[in-house]
């Protein structure tokens, strides 16, 4: 692994191996986007090769999977379904997976069933392929909508994919005006789609008419995330300050919110919306009360590495989890109006992604270098991890969750993979994953 500038850096792959993959196999699975111009000799993404190799491991396994025997058709080579990549226990019990990092963690798989003080899923239920998806830990190319569209940003070009329907359509692509897109986040009032840019623009797109309603310059730099409140955007980025406008009024002068000493990586409102948490490059986090001064109410300098995963208690609103990249690899949990750090665990690897649960008190983080796996936090006393599933091949930079809090879908390694490890919010709820059939065809 190279390292530059102290910055969260890109993992090398095994060229020897892809090389022997690409020579033997030329499979497909489901696509976010439809081909383009790929053949099958080979010159797939790496998740089409990544595929190839889950595609013989499973033949190899001595039992299936339940999903897999119940399948209407199960010939995913010919129907291009998506992989639903579970493995069987081998004979002395540890995972088929060849992505599994610890024998001892791979071994807690039991026919895709993670042991932990509930049952939860240790493979996605759906994967689709995402030629093109970035690998960099300071931009934030996926967010997923109240209204069930999952907008995800392919190379320069962004494609809304419909979880009722499962239909893909094509929002923009910002490579006829020289720009590339570096964050993505949904309204929660007004449907409408923020894109901030590598040139430093933002962008406000109407999803039902697919038409830009304005663009926002106010950056220098890439704006690597964007955050909505009611009717606030928060946006921060290369230039290290957070910028705060008010959308019902054009033409308003945004409000600076300065503090940070590097590139602002991370954005989340409270559950109020009063207080804004920002992580960044040098390693602090600041907590502001956008009713105040535009000074910032605490400063925590507890990690070692830049802050990218922030996530509000919805149970709790004063309570606050943060996770550090490579060099901290902690996850650290703040009360903000003691001024206290509540707990503190070390995750075993960069934390890139955090998520409180707001149907029960739980918490789930995405992790990079060194272990590239997925985490279930249990907060309670104490901050536990219950389940642990393992990653593949590159680390899980990317999450959101479903608008019932019930499914969370992780993009990495030019795979989108969908996981449902939350309890629903009620019996009576829909359940979005019931929509999300596994061997349905995305074209």
């Amino acid at each position: 692994m190279r390292r530059s500038g102290g910055r969260e850096d890109n993992l090398g792959i095994n060229h020897r191996s892809r090389a022997i993959w690409k020579r033997r196999y030329g499979v497909f699975a489901d696509r976010l986007i439809p081909l383009q111009g790929r053949d099958l000799e080979g010159r797939g993404s790496r998740a089409e090769r990544q595929l190839a190799v889950n595609e013989v491991l499973q033949r190899m396994a001595d039992r299936p999977s339940e999903l897999e025997r119940n399948a209407s058709n199960p010939d995913v080579l010919t129907n291009r379904a998506s992989r639903v990549n579970q493995y069987g226990p081998s004979d002395d019990g540890t995972s088929l997976s060849p992505f599994a990092r610890d024998p001892i963690e791979a071994g807690s798989l039991a026919g895709g069933v993670l042991r932990s003080h509930r049952n939860v899923c240790g493979s996605p239920f759906k994967t689709l392929d995402a030629p093109n998806l970035k690998n960099d830990f300071y931009v934030n190319p996926v967010d997923w909508s109240s209204s069930d569209l999952l907008a995800i940003s392919l190379g320069t070009t962004i494609y809304l994919w419909n979880a009722t329907t499962q239909e893909v359509s094509q929002l923009c692509d910002l490579a006829v005006h020289h720009d590339d897109v570096s964050s993505v986040a949904w309204s929660r009032s007004s449907g409408y789609l923020a894109v901030g840019t590598q040139r430093g623009l933002i962008q406000l797109w109407d999803p039902n008419e697919k038409k830009k309603i304005r663009d926002i310059e106010e950056h220098w730099g890439r704006v690597g995330v964007v955050r909505w409140g009611p009717h606030t955007l928060a946006s921060g980025g290369e230039d290290t300050i957070i910028r705060l406008m008010d959308i019902r009024a054009p033409g308003s002068t945004a409000v600076e919110l300065k503090n940070h000493r590097s590139e602002v990586c991370g954005l989340e409102w409270s559950p109020d919306n009063i207080l804004l948490a920002s992580g960044g490059n040098d390693n602090v986090v600041n907590v502001w009360d956008v009713r105040g001064t535009h000074r910032p109410e605490w400063v925590i300098s507890g990690h070692n590495a830049a802050v990218k995963a922030l996530a509000w208690s919805p149970h709790n609103t004063r309570q606050l989890a943060s996770g550090g990249g490579l060099s901290d690899s902690t996850i650290r949990i703040w009360n903000v109006s003691s001024h206290k750090c509540l707990h503190h665990k070390d995750a075993g690897a960069q934390v890139c992604g955090l998520h409180w649960s707001k149907n029960c008190n739980e918490i789930v983080s995405t992790h990079g270098y060194n272990t590239s796996s997925i985490k279930l936090w249990k907060c309670s006393a104490r901050l536990e991890c219950f389940a642990t599933i393992p990653g593949r091949a590159m680390r899980i930079v990317y999450m959101s969750v479903s608008p019932d809090g019930k499914t969370f879908v992780t993009a990495s390694d030019e795979n989108v993979k969908f996981y449902q490890a939350f309890p629903g919010p009620s019996a009576h709820s829909g359940d979005v994953s019931a929509s999300l059939q596994p061997h349905c065809v995305i074209r």
